[in-house]
């Protein structure tokens, strides 16, 4: 909670925090090698898993990350696979700066549009775009005090800026309650009311930093390969571009792959998996994370794919609706979509 406390240059917030994860790095990789935790391993470890539970063939099931993993063991490990569930697809050539910056730019925006698409919601909140801009500057110009509880229940204030609000509303997409709310909260934002940003530090912000950072920092900056570090001033030139993207970027490995030194991945796991394995393929119309397109450029080289959109969801549709979880049991029994008629039958009309 310390970065929330108060404002600083995201420059500076970020190098304060490399040297923290240099630390951390240098004080694990003193006992574990570092570099042995990656995807590729984790898909042997699971084909593994396989063999020491007595299968010849069995069917994976995965979720965001999940679905990275269930890729590589489809590559590596594909003869013992029968079937395959992706949801929220985090493919194998996805990785890097230009990648995080162009999914951390697109997820609010999208939610925008397909607002002002709906004729209720566009008549309603008309200037969504503009309220944004306005919300973020007035923000920056002054950020709005917030108070939340950690863990052990101490009180914390927050100076939450218009990055910091960004953030906020870019994590919301993952829950698709929230998600209808959105342009409300921006229309009133935009007008200068930033009480709901207390809801915001107690859920979204500290989600920014209470990951497995060791973890996620060694399987990103490994996974990544060429693209694990920006080139010389990439990352400022981001953040000169778009500041709004500050506080996700510190939330993100990106930053601090030069500080976690892990060996990089070869450059064949960087490529996409083709496969002819049945695999269903599920994508939520607002996820922030695992965009629509990256599932379906997935599904297009898996040739028995078959691919849904669900509207108005964000990430993972399989725990989020009983429609996607039926079509994923019914996967799993038989290979095939039994019946979509219930994914057929919901609403396109996402807001009120």
């Amino acid at each position: 909670f310390a970065g929330f406390a108060e404002t600083v240059d995201p420059l500076e917030e970020i190098a304060i925090m490399a040297e923290a994860v240099q630390q951390c790095h240098d004080r694990l990789a003193a006992t574990v090698d570092l570099s042995a935790f990656n995807t590729s391993s984790n898909s042997d470890d699971v084909d593994d898993l396989r063999r020491a539970l007595g299968y010849d063939r069995w069917s994976l099931y995965g979720v965001s990350y999940g679905t990275r993993l269930a890729l590589e063991t489809m590559r590596r490990h594909g003869e013992h696979i029968e079937f395959v569930i992706l949801d929220s697809v985090y493919p194998p050539e996805v990785g890097g700066l230009d990648w995080a910056e162009a999914i951390s730019l697109e997820a609010v925006p999208r939610v925008i549009s397909g607002c002002l698409e709906e004729a209720s919601c566009g008549a309603q909140f008309p200037g969504l775009e503009q309220n944004l801009v306005d919300a973020m500057a007035m923000l920056d110009a002054e950020p709005f005090l917030a108070e939340t509880n950690d863990s052990q229940g101490t009180n914390h204030q927050l100076q939450l800026s218009g990055a910091d609000m960004y953030a906020g509303l870019f994590n919301a997409l993952y829950d698709p309650s929230v998600i209808p709310m959105v342009p409300l909260l921006i229309a009133i934002a935009g007008n200068g009311n930033f009480n709901f940003l207390n809801l915001v530090a107690d859920g979204a912000l500290p989600g920014l930093i209470g990951l497995s950072e060791g973890a996620r920092y060694s399987m990103d900056c490994s996974d990544w390969g060429t693209l694990a570090i920006p080139a010389a001033g990439a990352l400022e030139a981001s953040l000169a571009a778009h500041p709004e993207l500050s506080t996700l970027y510190v939330g993100h490995s990106v930053p601090f792959c030069a500080a976690w030194d892990v060996e990089p991945a070869p450059p064949e796991f960087l490529e996409g998996v083709v496969s002819d394995l049945p695999t269903l393929v599920l994508a939520g119309e607002f996820d922030p994370v695992t965009p629509v397109a990256q599932s379906q450029q997935t599904a297009s080289r898996l040739s028995q794919s078959a691919f849904y959109v669900f509207p108005g969801l964000g990430h993972g549709p399989s725990y989020n609706t009983d429609c996607a979880a039926t079509m994923v049991r019914d996967f799993l029994v038989a290979g095939a979509v039994v019946d979509d008629g219930c994914w057929a039958a919901i609403p396109t009309t996402t807001f009120p």
